[in-house]
């Protein structure tokens, strides 16, 4: 079927996306993944209204729940007693104080260490790419191997209620481990951690 002679001719135009709105998303997306790779230790923490945590002075310390699978070196006895201790000393200066009669504890305190592989994004990388030159959609295509993987450190305090083990507050932090050599630098990055999430303790 012809047009008349001097009348516009309208194409549809679904099923196509405008290059300049595809770019902007990825760069949007790139700049999100750039972000969150800049936030080198993130803490999140949760409690239970109406607790008069300042009551809460003395604590029973209970050990891991979860045995670490497989064991490293960062899994190992030897870490997890370095974390006790670590603990031990940032909870002290909170107002904490540790008692081994379980009988007399306000809080029990348990800590959980887990070290993940996890895969980033190089925000760089895929924010370059090119457009398809087929005609009928002009799609933004990235490029391959943007992608790198990396080992993160979820470090968990919880505090419960002694007398039911109930869970009344719980501070998280996550981190991407970085290369560590020896004692001293395992000590240093577990006790910059506890720091961080302690911070924020009494609510």
């Amino acid at each position: 079927m012809h047009a008349p002679p001097g009348a516009a001719i309208h194409r549809p135009r679904c099923g196509r996306a405008r290059p300049g709105r595809t770019l902007r998303a990825g760069l949007l997306l790139a700049a999100l993944l750039a972000l969150a790779a800049c936030r080198p230790l993130a803490v999140a923490i949760d409690y239970q209204p109406g607790i008069d945590f300042q009551a809460l002075r003395h604590y029973y310390w209970l050990p891991p729940a979860i045995q670490p699978d497989p064991a490293t070196v960062y899994n190992s006895e030897l870490m997890t007693a370095r974390v006790e201790q670590l603990a031990e000393q940032a909870l002290a200066q909170q107002g904490l104080q540790r008692t081994r009669d379980r009988r007399g504890a306000d809080l029990l305190v348990q800590l959980h260490l887990a070290v993940q592989q996890r895969l980033s994004i190089d925000p760089l990388r895929a924010a370059e790419g090119s457009y398809s030159r087929h005609p009928a959609a002009y799609d933004f295509v990235p490029p391959y191997q943007a992608s790198a993987a990396y080992h993160q450190v979820t470090l968990v305090i919880d505090l419960r209620a002694a007398a039911d083990q109930r869970l009344l507050w719980r501070g998280t932090a996550l981190r991407r481990l970085p290369s560590l050599e020896g004692p001293a630098q395992y000590r240093d990055f577990i006790a910059e951690s506890l720091a961080a999430i302690l911070r924020a303790y009494p609510p």
